[in-house]
């Protein structure tokens, strides 16, 4: 069953690709961003983690942020695709789905075929700019859901195609008001990035 806003995040524990365990209740206090995505060999995938590890050090000195990544691959297959590079956040292990049921997170053909005609000439630019060809083809879509600081659901974005993840330019707006609020005023200064 998707989550929506305003509800309350569904407990988890995990470990990472480090064997580090992560807890929801461990992250209460702060903004989390949960994110979850396919098989760690997806170009999408990929492309996706690139973005957040770029941006990710401006939103944890601005906004506190905490970031945790699922994927549907064992650690050793996140290690060998997305984990060869050092992430600045977590990368969890999840091929059983144990969490993305917990959060809604499905599969969907129609989405898949959306993919197919919508991203095809990205798909084949991030194959051959990170060298990753997906092992399987997989049609769970990706999801993004942004937790505030009392463990209740800020944003929820179900992913309509591979490629769809939450816009970077709304996680910014959505931790401005979270900010705005925690401070009792409005954000006035909007992020350089």
């Amino acid at each position: 069953m998707r989550i929506k806003s305003g509800q309350r995040a569904r407990s988890f524990v995990a470990k990472d690709i480090a064997g580090n365990t992560h807890s929801l209740q461990s992250l209460r206090g702060k903004p989390v961003l949960l994110s979850f995505f396919r098989d760690a060999a997806c170009p999408f995938c990929n492309m996706r983690i690139f973005e957040l590890t770029k941006i990710y050090p401006a939103l944890r000195q601005r906004y506190g942020l905490t970031m945790l990544c699922f994927f549907q691959s064992s650690s050793d297959e996140i290690s060998r695709h997305v984990g060869r590079n050092r992430r600045p956040f977590p990368l969890i292990a999840d091929p059983r789905n144990i969490v993305y049921e917990q959060y809604g997170v499905e599969a969907s053909v129609g989405g898949m075929a959306i993919t197919m005609v919508r991203r095809m000439p990205l798909m084949f630019r991030a194959m051959f700019t990170h060298r990753l060809f997906p092992r399987k083809m997989g049609a769970t879509m990706p999801a993004d859901f942004l937790i505030g600081p009392d463990l209740e659901i800020m944003q929820a974005h179900y992913g309509r195609d591979v490629g769809d993840h939450f816009p970077v330019r709304t996680l910014i707006d959505s931790l401005e008001e979270m900010r705005g609020r925690e401070m009792d005023m409005p954000a006035i200064i909007q992020p350089a990035f």
